[in-house]
């Protein structure tokens, strides 16, 4: 929770100082023969500038890419690595390709690996773990969303699909701070509620919405994951 709260407060300010840049920059430009249009950019609290709608055409949050908050971008990219990348991929045997010289080569992924740990001693069974790791996911995009009740802000999302292998998100502040939210699951007609900290993953493909709040504001991290096949290449600097 005291991680989470950290890195909400470098989201907060990164946008407070996005938008006081947009504020002092230009404001509307107008093209000849055109109306001058406002950025679209919405300000931490009510202001002007810092969160945007721009990124997703389809259906737009108002986010933050993660690349945007310097302060903590490498952070929360190696964290994810470390602590939830490993687990998803030893749950669905999204792990690293065997060698060719390897036993087993040509059967499911993980399968002998996981019979072999099964009888090797305790020892021996730790250094083999070491192999769930998540090299074979890669971030396809990764931002951080902001949900507001208040008028003219978005408070929640429609059903959709993301473009993703799979999804999760990440709850930034306390659930206290508002009512209603939750991610919405289509098929389960439920809104699943998480606290400060917790994580909710579920397929991209699955139809699911940002279950609307009612009071107050929250805030989750968001991450769309795609699963690397043996030689592919995914620039996460540029994300």
């Amino acid at each position: 929770a005291e991680e989470c709260s950290r890195v909400l407060a470098a989201v907060r300010a990164a946008a407070a100082a996005r938008g006081r840049g947009a504020a002092s920059s230009a404001g509307a430009v107008a093209v000849e023969g055109e109306t001058p249009q406002p950025a679209r950019e919405l300000g931490d609290g009510g202001g002007s500038g810092g969160w945007t709608t721009e990124r997703h055409a389809a259906y737009a949050t108002t986010d933050l890419p993660c690349s945007s908050v310097p302060e903590v971008d490498r952070w929360v990219r190696d964290s994810l690595r470390r602590r939830v990348l490993p687990l998803i991929a030893r749950r669905h045997g999204w792990l690293p390709r065997p060698a060719a010289s390897d036993p087993g080569v040509g059967s499911t992924p993980g399968a002998s690996a996981a019979v072999a740990s099964e009888n090797a001693p305790s020892a021996q069974r730790d250094v083999e773990h070491e192999a769930f790791d998540g090299s074979r996911l890669a971030f396809r995009d990764l931002f951080f969303v902001r949900y507001s009740a208040a008028p003219g802000c978005q408070p929640g999302l429609a059903l959709h699909r993301d473009g993703s292998i799979l999804s999760f998100n990440i709850l930034l502040n306390d659930a206290s701070e508002f009512d209603g939210g939750g991610t919405y699951v289509e098929a389960d007609d439920r809104a699943y509620s998480i606290n400060q900290g917790d994580c909710f993953v579920h397929s991209g493909k699955l139809r699911h919405g940002g279950h609307p709040i009612t009071r107050g504001e929250r805030f989750v991290l968001v991450a769309f994951v795609d699963v690397l096949e043996d030689g592919d290449m995914l620039d996460e600097d540029d994300i």
